[in-house]
């Protein structure tokens, strides 16, 4: 099977998933390959292929989708504005703006997740790794103390406490 250069360069690369396969850059408009080229694919591969973990991935996964949308939106929006009566404007700003607002809230709780991981590795490397916790069901420190005490004076059985304290 025979495909052209067009389509196997675009296919070779690293893409997101909801980007169909059939597509490939040079059929995008102009200012929106540049920005798939040059933000969001990079993006992608720091984001979510890059990711440390399951929910960063997934973080990142819904920030990159949002971020293509907005590239999208942008373009469309461009080219609306001019036809769009100005009393409707508003409603197609507040619209992209929500878009932008949503893709915030998904690299600020990235940004925080990362700053949180840099803390616990600072962490384990001054303090060492944290404490294994025991099985669930069994108690995480000692139900009896370690010396048996004397009840009335909550000292050790086996102390002689400071005179004059009873």
């Amino acid at each position: 099977m025979t495909v052209d250069n067009k389509h196997e360069s675009a296919n070779s690369k690293l893409r997101p998933y909801w980007v169909p396969d059939n597509m490939v850059p040079e059929d995008l408009p102009e200012g929106l390959q540049a920005v798939t080229e040059a933000i969001i694919g990079p993006a992608y591969e720091r984001l979510v292929v890059g990711a440390p973990t399951a929910l960063e991935q997934l973080t990142g996964m819904s920030a990159v989708f949002l971020s293509q949308l907005e590239a999208i939106d942008q373009v469309e929006l461009t080219k609306e504005l001019a036809e769009i009566p100005p009393d409707q404007r508003g409603k197609r700003i507040d619209g992209h703006l929500r878009l932008v607002g949503a893709k915030l809230r998904c690299t600020t709780f990235l940004e925080k997740m990362g700053r949180a991981r840099e803390r616990s590795n600072e962490n384990r490397r001054r303090f060492g790794p944290f404490p294994v916790l025991p099985p669930i069901g069994e108690p995480a420190f000692p139900t009896e103390p370690i010396e048996p005490m004397n009840q009335d004076t909550g000292w050790p059985l086996d102390a002689n406490p400071p005179q004059g304290v009873d």
